[in-house]
């Protein structure tokens, strides 16, 4: 009985930040024919979370929406990246149901749809100290979220440590405005002056969770990220698009940690109340039962002529 009463919420709403420095391709001036890289560039990620439609008493739809800025800027430049992704979950597990989940990635984008079985957004409650399946929503591929150990204490709550390395990924087929695009040959260091020379955009990541094992709730995020553009995944001629480290920032963690650790309390309490609750009406049950035995007993005892007999 505890275990159906412990659910992921159904109504949420979660704004996270994780801030950090990169090295950021300046497409202004890429745009004007020439390649500048700005190095240790502040940059923060803005994620929101919000539940959606569909979503009842078994599962919840999470969108999330994803914004990378340049905190050095605040005309239109600063923005890096943006996208939005959907996944229904099941709310006692935290594993993608089995129908389409959703991301964009572009303006006026058909959204790509996918059938996932890694986890994204939350941990099982209960997180074992052991790989997880892992769901990458910028390459639109599943990894391992593999466990590290479990050294971390924030706030008080021991955490476990997860990372999950997602291997270098051409995003071309994902981004049909900007992940393919062509360039003078000389901007990438090679012959040919300005002959157009076709170029993918690839991704890769290193990223790091910090779990709260109970909730299944992830306290801390770090991750570095590369993104490129290249003839090949391989080639020694390459345009660096972004090369950096994003972390959850301080008020982020502290936000998380106060959370759940009044999630924590209310699962314990559910783990301690549910059984108990169960126990009583199994006792009310078996009270139940007894009476009617015996009043069931007294009855054909009365039928029989036999009233005085033991019961």
């Amino acid at each position: 009985m505890a275990k159906s009463l412990v659910k992921f919420p159904d109504r949420i709403h979660q704004v996270t930040r994780a801030t950090g420095t990169g090295d950021v391709l300046d497409f202004r001036q890429l745009l004007e024919g020439t390649v500048h890289i700005d190095h240790e560039v502040p940059v923060q990620l803005t994620t929101l979370v919000n539940s959606v439609v569909p979503t009842d008493s078994n599962v919840v739809t999470l969108c999330a929406s994803f914004e990378v800025t340049r905190r050095d800027r605040t005309d239109t430049s600063r923005l890096l990246d943006a996208s939005v992704d959907q996944v229904t979950v099941s709310r006692t597990t935290g594993m993608p149901q089995r129908r389409p989940a959703m991301t964009m990635f572009e303006l006026d984008q058909k959204p790509l749809e996918t059938v996932r079985h890694g986890l994204q957004y939350k941990f099982p409650f209960g997180t074992a100290k052991r790989d997880h399946p892992y769901f990458d929503a910028i390459s639109q591929r599943e990894t391992t979220m593999a466990y590290v150990d479990d050294s971390t204490v924030r706030n008080g709550l021991r955490l476990l440590h997860f990372r999950a390395d997602i291997p270098v990924v051409d995003l071309s087929g994902l981004l049909p405005m900007r992940g393919r695009v062509d360039l003078p040959a000389r901007l990438l260091g090679g012959k040919g002056g300005d002959e157009l020379v076709g170029v993918s955009l690839y991704y890769s990541a290193t990223r790091d969770y910090w779990v709260e094992p109970t909730t299944g709730a992830v306290v801390i995020i770090n991750e570095h990220q590369l993104r490129y553009l290249a003839t090949t995944a391989d080639a020694p001629d390459r345009i660096t698009v972004f090369d950096g480290d994003l972390k959850f920032d301080d008020q982020t963690i502290d936000q998380m940690a106060t959370q759940v650790a009044a999630a924590r309390k209310q699962i314990t309490a559910l783990r301690v109340i549910g059984p108990s609750i169960a126990a009583l009406g199994s006792v009310a049950a078996l009270i139940i039962g007894i009476r009617r035995l015996r009043s069931a007993r007294y009855r054909r005892s009365m039928s029989a002529g036999t009233v005085g007999g033991t019961t």
